[in-house]
């Protein structure tokens, strides 16, 4: 019996079932595609190697159901997901192809309801479908894991929508394989093989067919995402910093199958095949550039000789080499002087390193010192305990090629510890709440100290926010959206730090006073209502660490919010204005760094669980 979506011309479905070592599994995936009220004509398995008993699992379906089908690699040899899927799209002879993942479920009607989705929007001509997914299995802990990407495709709009090539950049809106149905004659026009990073081998596909087509949803729970605790094995820092390139590396694929839909990603394309860096040096289209950026490097550092080599050979390491870096030392007690001259000897001696010792007068005099000795036109900043990436100063020059008329830029940055992304588009009053631009990832020329000043040693803390606001009041920034930095974000103990021994409160007022941003009254108490800062001292850590915040009396809450983040509450009656929206926080289970947080964390692709956690299966699959 046919079910209520099919009509007189009923579209043939195959559905594709790629599979890897789920020999436990895989028969609960198929069972639920053989249940489907709408029935598929045909059901492609695709093995990609396994070494358990997959293979004699399926073979036992197909020799019970004659629509189930096995296909191998020849030899039974892994060849990784994007062959494995190109093969089973290849076999496929259906009107439309379904995925579902080998350890993956779906719901009776989920068929069905896409099918009368499409046949609803039949003049629209659909290309791809997707519906919402329930995710299920081993962890809680998994599904809060995988929430912002579930959030972001519940965002989307019922039925049709238009996203663009840019839009798509910037996180896999398709949580997983098995919510997804596509054309098959669209689906076989696409390059499965140039795919820049195999486990992402979904978002590459996805990113070339709605770089054409509408995406169509169904916002219902027609599929079961099994959860894995390996989900919640980190990915490691230095695949996630390979993140940018694997964009750029799409970006410069979908520029040139699509030239006309992907115009918005041109530019950075152009930006990167224009100038190149060679021996140091910076090329324009093979010929040395007519400018060649000079930058002088700011490193204050105080008693941080087990950590300093680490971020001064991050820097020597740099692709781009017109720079110069200065070592300004805070007055160290532990022996910092002893190893540079020991380490370093050869880049002290030819100025590559300018090493400044001073007496004990704190960050800002620090710096400052460091900016009266420098020679660069332009003016990068590095503390002793981060690293940046080989290419930081190599964007920084590309970008200054593009935007000759820029007098500031930054870019985002990743912590060490959290796998926190931080940075976003430039927005004054944003920035003037909460500082997103860290002083890290800030490039400035040389004249903007001489027109607005140096770092302002009235402050203890919060220095690097002061000056990047004055500078950015007057000049806006040039944003580049890559990640140069890694943050250390580390809680090591004994390490003295300015975040824990400064008072905040004081400074914080200080800078509001001065730039603006929170409402200080004439008693010094920034009002909060709708405030982004205290949406943070709500809502900062998990879900449940925020619940269980809200159940402190508050007084408590006021005293914390003080102590972490200089906010000084007014009285009950605003409290009760800004209650609504805790509820809300709770009942929605946000988290502001998941990108709730003052939209300062932008986390790129890991909004899909391929990126931001380390699928173990996935790297053995290759």
């Amino acid at each position: 019996m046919r079910g209520a979506g099919e009509t007189a011309a009923r579209p043939s479905v195959s559905v594709v079932v790629a599979s890897f070592n789920y020999a436990d599994l895989i028969g609960y995936a198929l069972d639920s595609v053989l249940s489907q009220t709408f029935p598929a004509d045909e059901i492609i398995v695709v093995d990609d190697g396994s070494h358990d008993d997959s293979v004699a699992v399926v073979r036992g379906y197909a020799q019970k159901h004659p629509s189930v089908k096995l296909y191998q690699h020849e030899g039974g040899v892994n060849k990784g997901l994007p062959a494995t899927l190109a093969l089973g799209v290849a076999k496929a002879t259906g009107d439309w192809v379904a995925f579902c993942e080998a350890d993956d479920m779906w719901e009776p009607t989920c068929l069905e309801e896409r099918v009368q989705l499409i046949a609803a929007h039949a003049g629209e001509s659909p290309k791809i479908v997707i519906n919402d997914v329930v995710p299920f299995g081993d962890s809680e802990r998994c599904r809060a894991a995988t929430g912002a990407a579930r959030r972001n495709m519940a965002r989307l709009p019922d039925a049709r929508n238009r996203i663009g090539a840019a839009e798509f950049r910037k996180f896999n809106l398709i949580c997983t394989f098995s919510c997804c149905m596509v054309d098959r004659k669209t689906l076989a026009e696409c390059d499965f093989a140039s795919c820049p990073r195999p486990a992402n081998i979904d978002w590459w596909l996805w990113r070339q067919i709605c770089c054409v087509n509408d995406l169509y949803v169904v916002h219902k729970g027609l599929t079961k995402w099994r959860m894995h605790e390996s989900f919640l094995v980190r990915e490691p820092l230095e695949s996630l910093l390979r993140h940018d390139a694997f964009l750029r590396d799409m970006d410069r694929l979908l520029v040139r199958r699509f030239p006309a839909e992907a115009a918005a990603l041109a530019p950075l394309v152009e930006e990167r095949e224009r100038f190149s860096v060679v021996g140091g040096r910076l090329l324009d289209r093979g010929d040395e550039a007519e400018e060649q950026p000079f930058f002088s490097v700011i490193m204050p550092t105080y008693n941080r000789a087990f950590c300093i080599e680490r971020a001064i050979d991050s820097l020597l390491g740099q692709t781009y080499g017109n720079f110069e870096l200065v070592i300004v030392d805070d007055a160290s007690t532990d022996g910092t002087a002893d190893l540079l001259r020991s380490r370093y000897p050869g880049e002290i001696a030819s100025g590559r390193i300018k090493y400044v010792l001073i007496e004990k007068g704190g960050v800002s005099k620090a710096r400052n010192a460091g900016l009266r000795v420098a020679d660069g036109e332009w003016i990068a900043y590095l503390d002793s305990d981060n690293e940046v990436v080989p290419t930081f100063l190599e964007t920084f020059a590309r970008a200054i090629a593009v935007h000759p008329d820029a007098q500031n830029l930054y870019a985002k940055l990743i912590c060490r510890d959290s796998r926190r992304r931080v940075g976003a588009e430039f927005d004054l009053g944003r920035l003037l709440n909460s500082n997103y631009i860290d002083l890290g990832v800030y490039v400035h020329r040389r004249a903007l100290i001489d027109e607005l000043g140096p770092f302002d040693e009235n402050m203890t803390r919060l220095v690097d926010w002061e000056l990047i606001a004055r500078q950015c009041k007057e000049h806006s920034p040039v944003f580049i959206d890559e990640t140069l930095l890694v943050y250390d974000d580390m809680k090591g103990a004994g390490v003295l730090r300015i975040t824990t021994t400064a008072d905040l409160a004081s400074n914080r007022e200080y800078f509001h006073r001065k730039h603006g941003g929170h409402s200080v009254d004439a008693d010094g108490k920034a009002s909060f209502a709708g405030d982004w800062a205290v949406a943070r001292a709500f809502e900062r850590g998990s879900w449940l660490r925020g619940v269980l915040k809200r159940l402190v009396p508050y007084a408590m809450q006021k005293k914390f919010a003080y102590r972490k983040y200089g906010i000084r509450f007014p009285e009950l009656g605003a409290f009760w204005s800004v209650l609504p929206f805790g509820l809300v926080c709770m009942l929605k289970r946000m988290d502001p760094d998941n990108g709730v947080n003052m939209g300062a964390c932008d986390s790129g692709g890991i909004h899909c669980h391929r990126d931001f956690c380390y699928n173990k299966r996935d790297k053995e699959r290759g």
